[in-house]
């Protein structure tokens, strides 16, 4: 039945032709072509995965004599990438054992090996699973069928090996956990939480990629006691050692419309302090500049108590603010604003018919942004003051 449902799924996929092309090519000189790892995953959880890894036993040399357009990124490791005519590309490996990981993340080199050898240098069970499309049949050398079947995250072998090889395993196990809703084998789990501190070995961009995929899938009531969670939080980030984890603390969000919102809301109220979070996310995990205008929105909103007006003054320069005050309402996270009426006010707000020109001589050069704003707020508290009255006013 596992069979069956993988083949179908398989053959929806926006991809399978083009696989099926590789695949015939490689079979033509009687080499396989399985998909591997987290597609096979994917397709028995009934989830369509972006993307489908294969591998072969074909060599290195062999894959780029048949595919001579084939990109030898990654060559050194056993894989190389194949560029289809619709644009997408493979990654295809062939079957590959590791050794040496002298830099805790990749190893030094690669030797050919044997499938199963392949399925066993994995990190965990449920990503070490094979499909062969040509005998319609899932490949599985580590119970990762079984272990899927129980929803539980396991290491392939022996878990203190696993990530001592590979120290953003460790971060790669809570995305899974946090993704699919697995439990974590208490073997896997203790390694790992012996192995957080090894994060710091790892660059701050590749930790933060891991959380941008994680962050979207948080269950929050479920996140603030995962102890895997908070113990690799605390050791990137400046959280506070004695974390409030009520309700009313303003990190209890469930399925919050406004994932990264959410998150940094949660790092804002956990936070030793705002300011030295900020100087983390930048220079250590150096988050994108949308992401620091993000969390400096949120941290504007939890740290002001504004009236309707100025907080649609602020939306008219920030369109982020209305999100997080949206969140903030919705699920009550923080001091909640009057949202009904800021999102009406901003919806019906006035156009603006004063400009920095019509104070030019009226008031110095300095205070021309001052004064736009108060007569700014003074329209939107009086809307049918026309542009005459509002400058007499001022």
């Amino acid at each position: 039945m596992l069979h069956e449902h993988v083949a179908t799924a398989l053959k929806n996929h926006r991809l399978y032709a083009e696989f099926v092309q590789v695949k015939n090519q490689l079979q033509l000189h009687n080499c396989v072509c399985w998909i591997a790892g987290g597609a096979v995953r994917d397709f028995l959880l009934g989830r369509m995965p972006a993307d489908l890894d294969l591998v072969t036993d074909a060599t290195t040399r062999q894959i780029l004599t048949l595919f001579p357009a084939a990109i030898p990124v990654g060559l050194q490791f056993g894989v190389v990438k194949l560029s289809m005519a619709t644009g997408d590309i493979f990654d295809l490996a062939t079957f590959r054992r590791e050794s040496d990981y002298v830099d805790g993340r990749r190893p030094s080199h690669v030797d050919f090996a044997s499938a199963e050898e392949d399925a066993k240098r994995r990190d965990f069970t449920v990503n070490a699973l094979f499909w062969d499309d040509t005998d319609q049949r899932i490949v599985d050398y580590t119970g990762g069928v079984s272990d899927m079947n129980a929803r539980v995250l396991k290491c392939v072998g022996d878990p203190a090996v696993r990530f001592q090889e590979d120290h953003l395993r460790v971060l790669r196990l809570l995305r899974f956990q946090i993704q699919l809703g697995f439990t974590i084998e208490s073997a896997t789990l203790s390694a790992a939480l012996e192995r957080v501190q090894d994060l710091k070995k790892i660059s701050g961009e590749r930790i933060w990629s891991e959380f941008q995929k994680m962050i979207p899938h948080i269950q929050w009531d479920n996140f603030i006691h995962n102890l895997l969670a908070l113990k690799v939080l605390h050791e990137i980030l400046p959280l506070s050692t004695n974390l409030n984890l009520k309700n009313d603390h303003g990190i209890s969000v469930t399925d919050a419309e406004f994932p990264k919102i959410a998150f940094f809301n949660f790092l804002v109220h956990a936070a030793t302090s705002a300011p030295e979070m900020r100087v983390r996310l930048q220079d250590r995990l150096r988050i994108s500049k949308s992401d620091m205008k993000l969390f400096d929105s949120v941290s504007f909103c939890n740290a002001n108590i504004l009236s309707t007006e100025e907080w649609v003054f602020e939306a008219e320069n920030n369109i982020l603010i209305l999100d997080i005050l949206k969140l903030v309402h919705t699920y009550e996270v923080a001091t909640v604003p009057d949202w009904p009426q800021i999102d009406k006010l901003f919806r019906t707000r006035p156009p603006k018919i004063v400009n920095g020109h019509d104070l030019t001589g009226l008031v110095p050069v300095e205070k021309i942004g001052e004064t736009l704003k108060k007569i700014r707020l003074l329209q939107l508290k009086q809307p049918e003051l026309d542009k005459q009255k509002l400058l007499k006013l001022i």
